[in-house]
């Protein structure tokens, strides 16, 4: 994915994803929602205590070409409602 992108992934029990910092200097914001919709950062085993600033970002700037806004309004996931975590950092 290119820097200040987003992509959504359907994940279930038993998928893993691996994430690399090819780069570095770029951080990662992760948000996930339960198959009802609830925010809840702790199904992929990290803990929350950002508002998904980036990716609200992104679809501000973006509009209605974002595909991720459409991917989530299309499974109801209120962006309002959801807490991310960052893992690497701009010094990475």
């Amino acid at each position: 994915m290119p820097g200040d992108g987003s992509v959504v992934l359907r994940l279930c029990a038993g998928d893993r994803v691996s994430l690399v910092n090819d780069e570095g200097g770029q951080p990662c914001e992760l948000i996930a929602f339960a198959p009802n919709g609830k925010p809840d950062v702790g199904l992929i085993g990290m803990s929350g205590d950002g508002t998904g600033s980036g990716l609200k970002q992104i679809i501000r700037r973006e509009g209605t070409d974002c595909l991720t806004a459409r991917r989530l309004a299309r499974e109801a996931i209120d962006l309002s409602l959801c807490t991310s975590t960052i893992v690497f950092s701009k010094d990475s």
